[in-house]
């Protein structure tokens, strides 16, 4: 199902801007059915790193900054002493720190910005940039990122990150009074990557987000078009609801968000020797419709109901090597039941 209505947008953020990509996953999160999808080991370790940076450029020391991070980290419930990337995480924000400081290098505590939200262009567009430093007449955009942010394909910083950097440097105009004179992104892979803030460049970023922005506005109050893809469909928290992801899902389901299935379930669910549940499913949608595929080592509290004939629907789920019909339940999985 897709929702059947929607709300204009008032501010839009550069994230929002990505989002809209998929216009009905900006309904979804108006006010449909919400679903969730498990963060990753590297999203929970992003974090932790993007935490500590923006510490070690308040003030605190970098070992300092980088415990305060971990114990956050511990205080949300997300175990990461258990975590097999933190230590590669620690050793690459120890490396960057120097180039982030090097930012604020001399400058006054009250020109040095850090996570503070910004709005502008009549309130349509806001943003929150890791890090402003207003020089005099001139200021400095830098976003840190964990992951890689070049476009190996394309040899060029990746088009999402390039207009953020930009809608933040036209948001900081606004905010502080001073054209950005440098913006970058300060990748913990890759090292500072510039991008080019001159005045066309930003006045294009702005265009193109409010042009995105009015044209959801112009559909609202009713419905949004789905638009099925791997950018947009796998991080989704909406996957497992949506017809446009099932229509578009298939033997390649793993582009879009790993393996799903869409169907009837066929056998009572049988509890298997590690106490865990298995079931099979005549498929009708996703990986291999229109066989019998078994999924395996569901949860039982996740299971709770589920009986022969109802209408099944799982995401994130993962193929067993060399049985195309056998899949398991992991921690990234969402599941909806319809009873028959």
């Amino acid at each position: 199902m897709l929702p059947l209505v929607s709300t204009e947008l008032g501010a839009i953020s550069p994230t929002m801007y990505a989002r809209l990509a998929c216009p009905a996953r900006v309904a979804f999160g108006q006010g449909g059915p919400d679903g969730q999808v498990a963060s990753s080991e590297a999203a929970i370790v992003g974090l932790i790193a993007h935490q500590a940076m923006e510490l070690a450029v308040r003030g605190q020391s970098v070992d300092e900054a980088w415990s305060i991070a971990v114990n956050a980290s511990a205080d949300r419930g997300e175990q990461p002493d258990s975590l097999t990337r933190l230590r590669r995480a620690r050793l690459r924000y120890q490396l960057r720190v120097a180039d982030a400081l090097t930012f604020t290098e001399g400058v006054d505590e009250s020109n040095v910005h850090c996570e503070e939200k910004l709005t502008g262009e009549h309130g349509t567009l806001e943003g929150t940039p890791d890090l402003v430093v207003v020089r005099g007449d001139r200021c400095d955009i830098v976003d840190f990122k964990t992951g890689l942010v070049i476009d190996h394909d394309e040899q060029m910083p990746k088009a999402d990150y390039a207009r953020q950097i930009r809608i933040y440097a036209r948001l900081a105009e606004e905010a502080y009074g001073v054209a950005a004179s440098r913006g970058v992104l300060l990748s913990f892979r890759e090292g500072p990557v510039d991008i080019n803030v001159g005045t066309p460049e930003v006045k294009n970023a702005v265009r193109e987000a409010l042009d995105r922005r009015q044209r959801y506005n112009d559909r609202a109050p009713g419905p949004q078009p789905p638009e099925a893809g791997s950018e947009t469909c796998r991080w989704c928290s909406h996957q497992v609801f949506c017809d446009g992801f099932w229509e578009a899902v298939g033997d390649s389901s793993s582009e879009l968000a790993g393996q799903a299935l869409r169907g009837t379930i066929c056998v009572t669910p049988q509890r298997s020797q590690n106490a865990l549940l298995a079931v099979q499913v005549d498929v009708s949608a996703g990986t291999r419709a229109g066989t019998v595929a078994t999924i395996a080592e569901i949860p039982v509290a996740e299971a709770e109901g589920w009986a022969i004939g109802d209408e099944l629907s799982v995401t994130g789920l993962k193929r067993r090597p060399l049985d195309h019909d056998v899949y398991f339940y992991t921690k990234r999985s969402t599941s909806l039941r319809n009873p028959k």
